[in-house]
């Protein structure tokens, strides 16, 4: 019997309706890839999250098809399109005719394909169409971050409104934004329980403070940690901590979480074992391989979890006794027996995780200290020793707090020296068109310099102020950097000779001078301090925070917390997903 055209299409229809699910519709599974690198603003917008954007963009390029992909970057500037404005600071050195080296900075436009501009709206459009679609959603955001600085000190819920910085929407691009706009901890957490989501979710967030971006996926409920299924990620920081590796030149590949992660995903790994290593094992790698001197906290979501959990073992709120019940007591006495026995396990997923745990132990330096060794056999004896290191850590800060305040009440007479110095180490200058050209900046550089209340930035403030002229009048924009680069190496030199002596000053140049450099030699020893005390702080609390971790995990398992061991499996289903094959869509 044939059939009708017509009611062939609609049977055809109908199938698709049965076998659709609750969309409709029939849906094959897709994976998107979202890359994000913002600093906010052009001056902010260092080479390295230039770098990182790059990476993702040519590996996923290479690997998947272009529907998969969205970039989103800066200003949105591509390559054979006029940028905005240049919004990468860069370092350079030119080389004078007379053999001198001039270092300073400046600023490119980005270089990315299919690139568009990096505001929230634009990040929260790209993830709320892919997330209504089956399959996964892949995240990975390199930037600046930070915690949410209108909530007081103590506020509960101080980090729950981290962000990522990005790009203010509007029409003006013809100047430097002053703000950059968040795109936060909430923002997310929408995106993430819209009910018509059927998309898993994975994120790799290196930023500032990224650990905060786990609150999304992880929240808590009468003490009790609850989760949002379907989601889990990474970070390179714990929510009240700051990442590496967005400054102008970092090795970025080498002392950054983000570099090794990255590096480790992509590369190392899948030579040594011929296919892609899991999110679990490149995050792992990456811990085991940060400087001794990193201040980096990365946390996993799952671990974000169990730190919660460890948490409600110590705190007098009375929702954690509730929740426990009459098993507190039974319940804490397990979790310092999985601190103190490391061998003492049940499931192999957890005796893996804690020889992970023990070899980042072993590895911390600053566990070489007998009393900080010690005191990882117990964890209310660490919490005392994390407090001291703190305090210690307050401390260094407060002194590099006063030695950069004195600094600054040493530069008003040190500039005014300066002023009267500046005109003759000008007219020895070597003349060329080109120096004429950048003498007729030093009008508005001495005026930002008066301005300016920070000692140690003065030409910066000039510099992020013009750095649309970067693309606008890139010769223009040249002359500037080269003469700020001139300017600081004759006010470096002619310091240097008058502290020596060896230059006819007046009396109060001499003391200007000598009162700077006592003062700036104060600030250098305090940042040492400072370096000091955060480094044995940052790699104490790593080790505590893993292992509280880990002990958390075994009393789970010990007292048989089945619906908090499932939510664990779910997140740990994420974290060890492997990159999808090549040219799956």
């Amino acid at each position: 019997m044939s059939v009708p055209f017509s009611r062939l299409v609609w049977i055809l229809t109908l199938g698709g309706l049965f076998e659709g699910g609750r969309l409709g519709f029939s849906a094959t599974a897709a994976d998107h890839f979202v890359v994000v690198g913002s600093g906010g603003v052009p001056s902010a917008q260092e080479t390295s999250i230039l770098e990182m954007a790059e990476f993702w963009t040519e590996e996923l390029r290479r690997a998947y098809a272009d529907s998969q992909r969205s970039v989103l970057f800066g200003a949105g500037n591509q390559p054979g399109k006029k940028p905005y404005y240049a919004d990468v600071r860069v370092e350079r050195e030119t080389k004078e005719p007379n053999g001198y080296v001039l270092e300073h900075k400046g600023l490119d436009p980005g270089r990315l394909r299919a690139n568009q501009v990096a505001t929230p709206a634009a990040l929260k459009s790209v993830l709320d169409r892919n997330l209504r679609r089956p399959g996964q959603v892949w995240l990975f955001a390199h930037g600046h971050g930070a915690p949410n600085r209108d909530l007081t000190e103590l506020a509960p819920d101080r980090y729950r409104d981290n962000r990522l910085l990005l790009w203010p929407a509007g029409d003006a691009w013809g100047q430097e934004p002053t703000t950059p706009a968040p795109f936060t901890v909430p923002d997310l957490r929408r995106l993430l329980t819209a009910p018509e989501r059927p998309a898993d979710f994975v994120f790799l967030i290196t930023s500032c403070y990224s650990g905060g971006f786990h609150q999304a996926v992880v929240a808590e409920t009468d003490g009790r940690p609850t989760l949002l299924r379907g989601a889990a990620g990474f970070s390179a920081a714990h929510e009240d901590v700051p990442s590496a590796g967005c400054t102008t030149m970092p090795n970025l590949w080498d002392i950054t979480y983000v570099g090794q992660f990255s590096r480790k995903l992509m590369a190392d790994y899948s030579r040594q074992k011929g296919g892609r290593i899991t999110l679990t094992e490149a995050h792992r790698a990456a811990v085991l391989a940060l400087p001794e001197w990193s201040f980096e906290l990365p946390l996993a979501t799952s671990d974000y979890f169990l730190e919660l959990w460890a948490k409600t073992l110590f705190s007098a709120h009375p929702a954690h006794r509730a929740l426990w019940g009459g098993r507190l007591d039974e319940a804490q006495a397990a979790f310092a027996s999985a601190w103190r026995n490391p061998t003492d396990g049940d499931s192999p997923p957890w005796r893996e995780h804690r020889r992970w745990v023990e070899e980042v132990i072993a590895d911390t330096p600053e566990l070489a200290h007998p009393r900080r060794r010690d005191a990882l056999t117990d964890p209310a004896s660490a919490r005392v020793m994390l407090e001291e290191l703190n305090q210690r850590r307050k401390a260094a800060e407060r002194l590099v707090k006063d030695s950069r305040r004195l600094l600054s009440q040493a530069r008003p007479a040190l500039l005014r020296a300066w002023d009267k110095a500046l005109p003759q180490l000008v007219a020895a200058l070597p003349r060329s068109k080109a120096l004429t050209a950048e003498l007729a900046w030093e009008p508005e550089v001495a005026a930002t310099e008066a301005a300016n209340p920070h000692p140690l930035r003065w030409s910066d403030a000039l510099f992020d102020r013009h750095s649309h002229f970067a693309v606008a009048e890139p010769k223009r924009f040249a002359a500037l950097t080269r003469w700020l680069a001139r300017r600081e190496n004759l006010r470096h030199d002619w310091i240097v000779a008058v502290h020596a002596d060896k230059t006819d000053t007046a009396p109060e140049t001499d003391k200007a001078v000598s009162e700077w450099v006592d003062r700036t030699v104060q600030w250098k020893q305090s940042e040492a301090v400072m370096q000091k005390a955060e480094t044995a702080w940052a790699n104490f609390r790593r080790a505590v925070v893993y292992r509280d971790v880990s002990a958390a995990w075994r009393t789970l398992e010990r007292l048989g917390q089945t619906a908090a061991l499932d939510d664990l499996a779910e997140l740990h289903r994420i974290e060890s997903l492997r990159l999808p094959p090549r040219g799956r869509n």
